[in-house]
């Protein structure tokens, strides 16, 4: 708002730094809660402002750079921050944000039908509710007349739909499983048919009073659709009812470019296949705008899809969102030569457009000045402080510096004007004083962790299948626990973040003071009575050294004496981080366990979960935006074990499953 489009909701919590979350002792130990300190430039911008008075730029400093321009990959991957801080301006969907609240507001997704007449009242308007009477029905209102692409094309309903979709299909969106039959759990059938639970349907008195007491002006454009849902979820209205909005065109078949809406020639990439079915006649489950099951459809006549002919006949492959992120044919997850986005091929209706990006150097934005803006019916429902308008910045500029210190230096020389993350506790004293930079504060929701790979021993299980839920199948938990016991949380507050944050002792951070749990254990530092933990489950170390060969170290189960090696970004990148992990490591060594802090990439780091090739970590979740803590199915559920999930540990527990499903 004011001038900046709120990112596509897809709730995929972004690592990084998003990584990842911690857990109580099941499987963590560190929790870190930080104090946001972030810095800018102040009488500089301003002058920038008035100087440049047909070109307002802003140049941000980052720590990392983006992994792709692939929206696909980045919106519905759970991409890095770097990615999304890169591409989330570009994107756009069905609702707008308030940054201070959290709250829904109404944007292309007008209100929803409460009162159960197939109508949109005045009273509807911002409103996000089921129909009355009928808890799994949800009828939402939509007005996209004047919405456009980047590339000047009107964004259609096929295209809203298509974002439903793409959420459905992309494993790491787990609030979409709530449109599918029996809410995507076993016995489910959307792996075969591809139908969700979201279909257009008619607006009542759609050419009398239809839409606000008169009639529906564009019926292209002004529409409804039902959502039915299928399991218990409090998070329907704010994750599952959303959209971000993809154009079909792009990205379904083998693609076409378009041009204010003409198609331009040639085939953009391999064929991905198509997520909807693009043939008025079909039937049965197969209906018109819903998914091309598995198996594939064949149409059975000459049909258009925004402007793509597609003869008779034709089979339609169902669309593989895995190959799509990659830029591979579908049925390929790897391909010899993928196909990668470029700068052109960036498409979204967000309020910047993406220029271009230099690998190892900058990313550049520029707003985008028909940015969609709603009705005034719309944005009456907005707070006062909030304004929906096209951007005051003409470009932003992501500047990289590796080098944390640097991005300091750059931002007192007036070469930044603003620094994309927390500022070293060390840096806050000495510029404090500096009249040109701003110093910001706030209670950051997200926090720093450390967590284990449940299925290597001795972090984990015996058997991986069974995880937690066969006795004296956990044996890594004495080492997990020991681990807890071993880290000294009052050092990494006090030195390390100088009092810039609070020890953590849950997933959810005591700002969410509607969730979070005071009374949750607490696992105090304490070597000797980690010491105890492992003697008396992996039996009695003698003491003396453990030596980075084994020598003289424990013997654990999978391990031997061999290193474990707990990843951690590089102290250019997060000194913080890497200095706690080289505590953590130097306490397990002390009581005879050889474990190394092993400084890794972020990018790196990202790899190794994604391929869950990795013994233990520290990295951090970004998790603003959240009310409900939705994110632990996400992160310890099951069925978000298996890669691409996001329970890159790989927890498992039928126990804890059941409460969250409950």
């Amino acid at each position: 708002m004011t001038g900046t489009a709120v990112g596509p909701r897809t709730n995929t919590p972004r690592k990084e730094e998003a990584e990842k979350l911690s857990r109580h002792v099941w499987l963590v130990l560190l929790i870190i809660l930080s104090m946001f300190v972030s810095m800018f430039l102040v009488h500089p911008v301003a002058q920038n402002a008035s100087a440049q008075a047909t070109s307002f730029v802003i140049n941000v400093g980052v720590q990392d750079e983006m992994k792709t321009r692939n929206l696909i990959r980045g919106f519905f991957f759970g991409g890095d921050v770097w990615t999304a801080d890169a591409l989330n301006p570009v994107g756009e969907g069905s609702v707008q944000t308030d940054p201070e609240t959290q709250t829904v507001l109404p944007y292309t997704m007008v209100g929803t039908d409460v009162n159960g007449d197939g109508k949109l009242q005045a009273n509807e308007v911002g409103v996000f509710s089921n129909v009355q009477g009928r808890s799994s029905e949800w009828i939402a209102f939509f007005n996209i007349k004047g919405m456009k692409w980047h590339d000047g094309t009107q964004v259609e309903r096929e295209d809203v739909l298509f974002g439903y979709h793409l959420a459905s299909l992309a494993p790491a969106v787990t609030s979409s499983r709530f449109v599918k039959d029996k809410a995507g759990q076993a016995g489910s059938n959307y792996s075969s048919t591809r139908y969700q639970n979201i279909n257009p349907v008619a607006i009542a008195g759609a050419s009398t009073d239809g839409w606000l007491g008169g009639p529906v002006a564009d019926t292209t454009h002004q529409f409804a659709l039902k959502f039915i849902q299928t399991g218990p979820n409090a998070q329907f209205k704010r994750d599952t009812l959303q959209a971000t909005f993809m154009p079909a065109y792009f990205w379904q078949g083998t693609g076409v470019r378009k041009v204010d809406g003409v198609i331009q020639p040639g085939a953009v990439h391999p064929d991905f296949g198509w997520a909807m079915n693009p043939d008025p006649g079909a039937s049965g489950l197969n209906v018109y705008l819903n998914g091309v099951p598995a198996a594939g459809y064949t149409t059975t006549s000459t049909v258009t899809f925004e402007g793509i002919s597609i003869a008779s006949g034709t089979h339609l492959n169902a669309f593989d969102v895995t190959a799509a992120s990659v830029g591979c044919p579908a049925g390929s997850s790897t391909c010899a030569t993928p196909w990668e986005a470029q700068d052109q091929d960036v498409i979204g209706a967000g309020s910047y457009k993406f220029v271009h990006w230099e690998a190892g150097n900058f990313v550049k934005l520029d707003k985008n000045p028909n940015y969609f803006i709603a009705d005034a019916t719309v944005r009456a429902k907005y707070p006062a402080t909030l304004v929906l308008q096209v951007p005051k910045v003409d470009s932003i500029i992501y500047r990289l510096y590796r080098n944390v210190q640097a991005t300091v230096f750059a931002l007192q020389a007036g070469t930044l004007d603003f620094i994309d993350w927390t500022v070293p506790p060390d840096q806050v004293a000495p510029i404090t004083g500096d009249p040109n930079i701003g110093l910001k504060s706030s209670a950051d929701a997200g926090f720093f962790y450390q967590s284990f790979n449940f299925d290597r021993l001795p972090f984990g299980y015996l058997n991986p299948a069974e995880g937690s839920n066969t006795p004296g199948n956990d044996i890594g938990k004495p080492f997990r626990l020991a681990v807890a016991h071993a880290t000294d949380k009052r050092t990494i507050v006090t030195s390390l973040l100088q009092n810039f944050g609070v020890a953590g002792h849950t997933v959810v951070s005591p700002t969410n003071t509607l969730y979070y749990n005071a009374s949750a254990p607490r696992y105090e530092y304490d070597l000797s009575v980690a010491r105890g933990i492992l003697d008396a489950a992996y039996g009695v170390w003698p003491g003396g050294v453990c030596q980075q060969d084994g020598t003289g170290c424990r013997s654990l189960p999978g391990k031997g004496t061999s290193a474990i090696d707990m990843l951690t970004p590089q102290a250019d990148y997060d000194p913080i981080r890497a200095s706690a992990g080289t505590l953590i490591a130097q306490n397990m060594r002390a009581i005879g366990v050889n474990m190394n802090s092993k400084a890794t990439a972020f990018g790196a780091i990202v790899d190794a979960l994604d391929a869950r090739n990795f013994d233990m970590w520290i990295l951090g979740w970004s998790l603003t935006g959240y009310v409900e803590p939705g994110y632990i199915e996400s992160f310890f559920h099951s069925r978000n074990a298996p890669i691409p999930g996001q329970n890159y540990e790989s927890y498992v527990n039928t126990s804890l499953d059941t409460l969250i499903d409950d």
